[in-house]
């Protein structure tokens, strides 16, 4: 179940790929439960919110032959981006059949976000990610700005009670996906109902017109 309509199995699909970094999979993936925790605590018509993870669940196999095209049949598209991404064999030999999946994503209606867990070079960036438009950094600029080591994703390794910055972070990143969702399901639903509007709506009759003329030019009126 899901709470999107066909043509979606899955609402989120969630990729990425930290290599061997443990830390970082263990991150992302109390990072994706408290989303869901989020969406399913807040939303009460979302109640058959659907999932998807991809990468780190299966890391000795290719991401395509896990997934097929699952990537293309979920609504909304969550790219969780780091460096180790950025050099895993995704970005090599699997980005050209991501980079379908989104298009089939789009092309019914879906939406991508990038999350940016940690500063990246966006020219190192394979094409099909750098084109879409919503990005959400998930580290603090402050950090960034006035330290020297490159700052962690918020939370890392994992949040402290209270953390403040975290806990926004994820609100904000619950709400982004939820404003996806609903567009996502009133577009579907507008399509859906389209062919029924068309076969019930009643026939316009072609308007008669009455002329008003001469016996005598009956025949140069129907020429």
């Amino acid at each position: 179940m899901a709470f999107l309509d066909s043509p979606f199995k899955h609402d989120l699909f969630v990729s990425s790929d930290h290599g061997r970094d443990h830390r970082l999979i263990e991150w992302t993936k109390r990072l994706i439960s408290e989303l869901e925790d989020e969406i399913l605590d807040y939303q009460s018509d979302m109640n058959d919110f659907s999932i998807l993870l991809g990468g780190d669940q299966a890391p000795n196999q290719p991401l395509m032959m896990i997934l097929a095209n699952k990537p293309g049949a979920s609504g909304v598209i969550l790219v969780v981006l780091s460096k180790r991404f950025l050099d895993s064999s995704w970005c090599g030999e699997e980005a050209h059949w991501f980079e379908t999946e989104l298009k089939k994503n789009v092309d019914k209606g879906g939406r991508s976000i990038v999350l940016l867990c940690e500063p990246t070079d966006p020219v190192n960036w394979p094409g099909c990610l750098a084109q879409i438009p919503d990005k959400m950094v998930f580290y603090s600029e402050d950090e960034r700005r006035y330290q020297q080591s490159e700052p962690k994703p918020l939370g890392f390794p994992q949040p402290l009670p209270g953390d403040k910055m975290y806990l926004s972070a994820v609100s904000k990143l619950s709400t982004f996906v939820i404003d996806h969702l609903r567009k996502i399901k009133a577009k579907t639903s507008l399509l859906q109902q389209s062919p029924v509007i068309a076969a019930t709506a009643p026939s316009i009759e072609r308007p008669k017109v009455y002329l008003h003329a001469k016996a005598s030019h009956e025949t140069q009126w129907h020429e």
